[in-house]
């Protein structure tokens, strides 16, 4: 597997849990005509999932609290803003429509990091 996709996997919200990965494995072992799977090989709705929706099917369902896929949400949109302004806050809370006290809160509760050059903005641990 490429490095994209171990990426693309370990990010990804598993429905299914363990069987939809092994199955897929699976499928992608058999079908994929070259050495590496790569993320073209990944079925498109997989690829193309809205987040969104999918946070919202797994709190109608019971699978996922409310409040764990508002926080995934906030973060998802906080880290876009950051890195839309390259981790400037005040201008991220302006994006956001908040103000930069608030975004600060919320960065630290959220365990969202600054990343170093060249990185994406990582959870703490």
């Amino acid at each position: 597997m490429s490095p994209e996709v171990v990426d693309f996997f370990t990010a990804y919200h598993w429905p299914g849990n363990i069987r939809e990965l092994e199955n897929l494995i699976e499928r992608l072992t058999i079908l994929t005509p070259h050495e590496q799977i790569m993320l073209r090989d990944l079925p498109v709705g997989m690829r193309s999932t809205d987040q969104t929706a999918t946070l919202k099917e797994d709190v109608l369902s019971g699978s996922r609290p409310l409040s764990e896929a508002v926080d995934e949400f906030e973060r998802e949109l906080i880290v876009k803003a950051l890195q839309r302004t390259g981790f400037n806050q005040t201008k991220a809370a302006l994006l956001l429509g908040t103000s930069r006290r608030i975004l600060k809160y919320r960065i630290e509760k959220l365990k969202i990091n600054e990343p170093h050059s060249g990185e994406e903005p990582k959870l703490s641990t």
